[in-house]
């Protein structure tokens, strides 16, 4: 007689145990806007011409971009390099350039 009062009471408190009620958290939100539009990979050196004269900028890694976002490359001359820069803006997966200078000779 013990022993299945026992497995009952065990039953039974198995059962309670399953039906208990997580509190429900509360959802957060937010007025902040996200972009839906795709990114952008800019392969470096990034290299452009103005007037005929090519430049560079040094560096050798990708740089990620998000859309809406811009970079702004400089370049120091030297060789047959000029000097300037260029800033480009990441839409929708595109790089576009947005402008640029560059000029012959070494940057003072």
């Amino acid at each position: 007689m013990k022993i299945k009062i026992l497995g009952a009471l065990l039953f039974v408190t198995a059962l309670s145990a399953g039906c208990a009620v997580d509190d429900v958290a509360e959802v957060e939100e937010s007025s902040e806007e996200q972009s839906l539009a795709a990114g952008c990979t800019l392969l470096r050196p990034f290299a452009w011409t103005q007037s005929g004269v090519p430049c560079h900028e040094n560096p050798t890694t990708p740089f990620p971009m998000a859309h809406g976002s811009t970079y702004t490359a400089f370049a120091t001359g030297g060789g047959i390099y000029g000097y300037g820069q260029a800033t480009v803006v990441c839409n929708n997966g595109a790089i576009q350039q947005t402008s640029a200078t560059c000029r012959r000779g070494v940057e003072n």
